[in-house]
């Protein structure tokens, strides 16, 4: 359910965040800039709940665990 909430893009970044890619490899890899990365990190925080990039971290191996029946 939580990864439903995001858009193809903030997929993308939030899988660059759990790989701990800091915000300029993002930003270089998607071919945006850092501060479009920073708004999409914080775009993911708010639809998630999630209060810092470790909680959204578990939230989004929870939510991949859910999916896969774990």
């Amino acid at each position: 359910v939580l990864l439903e909430l995001l858009s193809p893009r903030e997929l993308e970044v939030l899988e660059l965040l759990v790989h701990g890619e800091p915000n300029k490899t993002m930003a270089a890899r998607l071919k945006i800039s850092a501060k479009t990365v920073e708004k999409h990190r914080a775009t993911i925080l708010r639809k998630t709940g999630a209060r810092n990039s470790a909680e959204l971290i578990r939230l989004t191996c929870l939510s991949f665990c859910d999916a896969m029946n774990f």
